[in-house]
């Protein structure tokens, strides 16, 4: 069965929220809530709790809506004590259940939430929660309530259940806060579509001008790819649109979100000839237009330059419906509030190691660096080793090839990684440490770069020793600076390009060396 199998493959946080929950009820409280981001697993939690309750207890779950409400029944049709329903049904029932468990409780106003207790007053109540999903006024009221467990999508990426850097989530996560931005309704992530062969999962199935839309969403590292690709991506979504017919009995309109270029005559050939909509990047960009936060995201996420594509709107305009912009004024504000708070903490900090000083200054050099850099990397990845664990750097960034200074280190350097050392030293830094730095450089895996950024920058040696490395090996070891980071700071506060500053660093630095 599959309870049995997930109750054997749990991960260690899913296991201790059930054992929580458990503890809770064995203190005899009646109101238990839960944190849970979307993508952990809420749904394999439940299904595990279900089997912990046992067949002789009375247990009414309810979610979000009919998909998921389908997709509980499917599960647990074997379950003749639960009685499973969505927030919008009117429960016909008005039996003594034990437990009573709330998915997404986003999905109810307080009123309705007191209702539920109040109409089933000797349940026990396990409510699951999603902080990120609480984007509408009336979902307010669970800021207020204590969670007896909340769990982060940071704690998830620590325990290394998820990779931050894996592209095809953070792409995702950009297209679910579009469509939030887009104001479409009832979003379901992961929904099953099952046929007697097979069960598909579509990525997003959301409410949107009174239509059920089938989202797939495809994410690629390059701009282009082949039309084979995108036929075989069009075959997908087409039969996720025929299995929601047969199943459901009404049409859905099929969306395909690719994250590359796909030309116009393809993208008019698919709508004409099977009413599939293909949104591309340059699609994206105008739906992100206004948006500055959700185009900075998506900028973020892109893996190759776009900021030379031209905005085009959708094939299908109808589709989705534009509201409220978000102020340009306030993010810029926000951008200057947190390069003087980032400039203000720099300055603070003592130097040294006592009390943890230099792990500090790690942390907010990469903060500052993700700051004023973060659009120009593929990823960033700290504590780095090598695979024979004898060197560890700081931060090591992919690179693409937006502003000039990347492109300079792409195309005359031959790297597309950049190593990062931080050293929170009173003093300059000794030739040394430039030459444990040349060692983290290898040409063959294109890192042929690294910026060590410390507190009072290079000695006299230490420059005499990087400018030798690179005329003898073409290895490129660049300083910077608190100097140099507050100067970029108080560029990118001034909606100025950070990037440029490095490259006037470079070129001096260049000019400088002789023979």
């Amino acid at each position: 069965m599959i309870i049995e199998k997930e109750m054997k493959d749990m991960r260690e946080y899913q296991q201790e929220i059930i054992n929580t929950i458990m503890k809770k009820l064995q203190q005899n409280v009646r109101k238990i809530f839960i944190e849970m981001p979307a993508g952990t697993g809420k749904s394999t939690v439940i299904r595990s709790l279900v089997k912990e309750f046992g067949t002789k207890k009375q247990i009414l779950i309810m979610c979000k809506g009919k998909v998921l409400e389908q997709q509980f029944k499917d599960d647990l049709k074997d379950n003749t004590n639960i009685v499973i329903c969505n927030y919008y049904n009117n429960i016909l029932t008005t039996e003594n259940f034990d437990y009573i468990i709330l998915n997404s409780i986003e999905g109810i106003s307080e009123k309705k939430y007191e209702s539920i207790c109040k109409t089933f007053k000797k349940a026990k109540i396990i409510c699951f929660a999603d902080k990120a999903q609480r984007t509408k006024e009336d979902e307010k009221w669970l800021d207020k309530k204590k969670m007896d467990y909340s769990l982060t999508m940071q704690q998830i990426i620590d325990d290394g259940y998820i990779n931050p850097n894996y592209v095809g989530t953070k792409f995702e996560c950009f297209i679910e806060q579009l469509l939030k931005e887009l104001k479409v309704a009832n979003i379901e992530k992961e929904v099953a579509l099952k046929t007697s062969q097979r069960v598909m999962r579509a990525d997003f199935i959301v409410d949107s001008n009174k239509r059920k839309l089938i989202i797939e969403v495809k994410v690629y590292r390059s701009e282009f790819i082949q039309n084979t690709i995108i036929k075989q991506a069009i075959e997908q979504v087409e039969y996720y649109k025929e299995v929601w017919k047969k199943v459901n009995g009404e049409e859905a309109q099929a969306i395909l979100i690719m994250s590359c270029q796909v030309p116009d005559e393809i993208k008019e050939y698919y709508y004409k000839e099977k009413r599939i909509v293909i949104i591309d990047i340059s699609n994206l960009l105008y739906l992100s237009q206004g948006k500055d936060k959700l185009m900075k995201e998506l900028i973020e996420v892109i893996q190759y330059n776009v900021h030379d594509i031209m905005p085009k709107t959708l094939v299908n305009s109808e589709i989705f419906k534009f509201e409220s912009k978000e102020e340009a004024s306030e993010v810029f504000e926000t951008e200057i509030e947190r390069a003087t708070s980032l400039i203000k903490k720099l300055e603070k900090l003592e130097y040294g190691k006592a009390q943890g000083n230099d792990k500090e200054y790690e942390k907010l050099c990469v903060n500052i660096i993700e700051f004023l850099f973060k659009t120009e990397f593929t990823k960033m990845s700290e504590q780095s080793s090598t695979e024979d664990k004898m060197f560890r750097m700081d931060l090591i960034c992919g690179l693409k090839e937006t502003s000039e200074f990347w492109k300079i280190l792409i195309h005359h350097y031959n790297t597309r990684f950049v190593v990062f050392e931080f050293k929170n030293y009173k003093d300059e830094i000794d030739q040394n440490l430039i030459y444990i730095t040349e060692k983290y450089l290898y040409n063959a895996v294109l890192r042929n770069v690294a910026i060590i950024i410390s507190r009072k920058g290079f000695s006299n040696n230490a420059h005499k020793a990087a400018k030798g490395i690179l005329t003898e090996t073409g290895k490129l070891i660049i300083e910077l600076k608190d100097d140099d980071i507050i100067a970029m700071l108080r560029m990118k506060a001034d909606g100025q390009d950070a990037s440029d500053y490095l490259l006037n660093l470079l070129e001096e630095y260049l000019i400088s060396i002789s023979k």
